[in-house]
């Protein structure tokens, strides 16, 4: 679970407050959050998805000539993590603020368990994988969703 008494934006914002001790974190939503950013944010925790021959991909990443080239040379698996790859810097590249890493790595963590039960109740009978991984060669902390037709793979795999 999240500790948002951890998450510095709403500790700024709880501090504001004259009676701090008596804030909380729905208090902050009813200030600073607008419905249709939770529409927004739930088109990331719940992608819209695209199924190309036995492949499935993210439906804003799938390109055309990309998968034609890529599964050219690559099995669907491996086309699947290339295309579907996800990089949690880019998502908030117009974060202007200091951002700390640990931030990114929480959501990179909370997207991939989420993904994976998305995933799992969307296809109960394909096995999807969702990898997470934050390597010295990899920028940040990074998401990919694939297949495996190995019985025994696991859904949920952490590759740091």
């Amino acid at each position: 679970m999240i500790d948002y008494e951890k998450i510095e934006r709403f500790n700024k914002w709880k501090n504001n407050w004259e009676k701090s001790d008596l804030i909380s974190l729905s208090d902050y939503i009813s200030h600073n959050i607008y419905p249709e950013e939770i529409l927004i944010i739930s088109s990331l925790i719940f992608p819209s998805v695209i199924k190309v021959n036995e492949c499935v991909f993210f439906s804003d990443n799938y390109d055309e000539k990309v998968y034609k080239t890529l599964s050219s040379n690559l099995n669907n698996a491996e086309v699947e993590k290339q295309i579907n790859r996800m990089h949690i810097y880019d998502v908030f590249a117009h974060c202007t603020e200091e951002v700390d890493d640990s931030v990114f790595e929480k959501v990179g963590r909370f997207l991939q368990m989420a993904w994976s039960n998305y995933f799992c109740m969307k296809y109960p009978n394909k096995k999807i994988i969702v990898d997470y991984y934050n390597d010295d060669e990899s920028y940040g902390p990074v998401l990919t969703v694939y297949q495996n037709f190995d019985e025994n793979e696991n859904r949920y795999r952490d590759q740091s």
